[in-house]
């Protein structure tokens, strides 16, 4: 099975490729990861189309504290040098909004003061495994 759910913030505004319906996303998210000492990013492209794309384009922003499910793929090129180089990105089946950095935005949010975190994390990533969103 190839399923990812990761949450973290939206590192800027998503950017749209294609038209019609074969519109998509793409956006960044980075992941904060404590390791004891100090707190490490990973970031993790991904792309979203059609119905998710326009939620993700029209809703989320730079900042937006997002859970995202998905799967990784791998792609693969040939750099200048000739050597080749692998990439990873996720291909979102399902994107919500946890915390929403600007409330200024024309979407719904789940506005929580002072970025804390709630029980609903849980509750949200296990609708999100089940396909429940």
């Amino acid at each position: 099975m190839n399923k990812l759910v990761i949450s973290g913030r939206m590192t800027k505004n998503p950017m749209e490729f294609g038209s019609g319906e074969n519109i998509g996303a793409r956006f960044t998210i980075a992941v904060d990861e404590w390791n004891g000492k100090e707190n490490k990013a990973s970031f993790f492209d991904c792309k979203i189309w059609k119905k998710g794309a326009e939620k993700v384009l029209k809703n989320y922003a730079q900042g937006d504290y997002l859970i995202v499910a998905g799967k990784i793929v791998q792609n693969s090129y040939t750099n200048k040098e000739g050597n080749k180089v692998n990439t990873f990105e996720v291909i979102v089946d399902n994107v919500e909004a946890i915390i929403k950095k600007n409330a200024n935005h024309n979407a719904p949010s789940n506005n929580i003061p002072n970025d804390e975190y709630t029980s609903n994390d849980e509750e949200i990533k296990e609708r999100i495994l089940n396909d429940e969103m």
